[in-house]
């Protein structure tokens, strides 16, 4: 399971640069890389931010690998 979720990872972050590229670019609007990447116009803006000024690590998902803090506890289950 772990090295799908890397894959997917992977696949989003190659996808956000291409599509930001093309927004640079002008060749898209912010709404049509927005949509193009499935997410909102304003999750866009706060991924390439986070892009400018860490990298492509900036946008990785940060809550992969962490416990959910809504999870039931052992003695609950």
């Amino acid at each position: 399971m772990h090295e799908l979720t890397t894959l997917r990872e992977g696949i989003k972050m190659h996808r956000f640069e291409e599509i930001r590229e093309l927004y640079k670019s002008k060749q898209l609007s912010c709404t049509e890389a927005a949509q193009a990447l499935g997410m909102s116009e304003r999750h866009f803006y706060r991924l390439r931010k986070r892009y400018e000024s860490e990298g492509l690590p900036g946008i990785k998902d940060k809550r992969l690998g962490k416990v959910s803090p809504h999870r039931a506890a052992d003695k609950e289950v």
